[in-house]
């Protein structure tokens, strides 16, 4: 509020000088009057002209120093940034699944691999599925064939315990 009154303040003073100077060169002075009375009305706007043009100069001249030597946390910053930039390249490769050292390639012959396996595995496990079998079904042949022989064997020793027996009877 103080400013706005010094600046109508002071324009009214440059108005008034300007005035004052005007009728002075009507009155007596002429021409001086006049030149006077021109100058103190473009000094009302020149003067503030001029200070503009100084404080938008100090303002480039701060501007460019900030972009010439930024500031610590720009600095900062602009370091963070492309330490981010660099990790996201190198997990870009280990992710790229052309890449034949990536983590994915990787992975995945892992994964072929283990299923080349477990495809191993699945057989290896049915033929000794059915080998077991086999052998059960053979087994069971050979207990059938064993307990068939134990039978014609104690048939056959009944009845040479039944020649024994005759003979000895006889």
């Amino acid at each position: 509020m103080l400013a706005q009154r010094a600046l109508v303040v002071a324009i009214a003073f440059h108005v008034a000088t300007a005035a004052a100077l005007y009728f002075l060169g009507r009155s007596s002075l002429g021409t001086l009057g006049y030149i006077g009375a021109i100058a103190a009305l473009l000094l009302t706007v020149l003067r503030p002209l001029l200070r503009f043009y100084q404080f938008l100069v100090f303002r480039l001249r701060g501007l460019l120093q900030e972009v010439t030597y930024p500031r610590e946390d720009v600095v900062e910053l602009r370091y963070r940034v492309n330490t981010l930039e660099d990790q996201v390249k190198r997990l870009a490769e280990q992710l790229d699944p052309e890449n034949p050292y990536s983590y994915v390639a990787k992975h995945q012959a892992f994964q072929h691999q283990t299923l080349m396996e477990q495809a191993q595995l699945r057989r290896a496990h049915e033929d000794l599925a059915a080998r077991q079998t086999a052998d059960a079904l053979r087994l069971a042949d050979e207990a059938q064939q064993a307990i068939a022989q134990l039978s014609e064997d104690a048939r056959f020793l009944g009845q040479v315990r039944e020649l024994i027996r005759f003979f000895k009877q006889a």
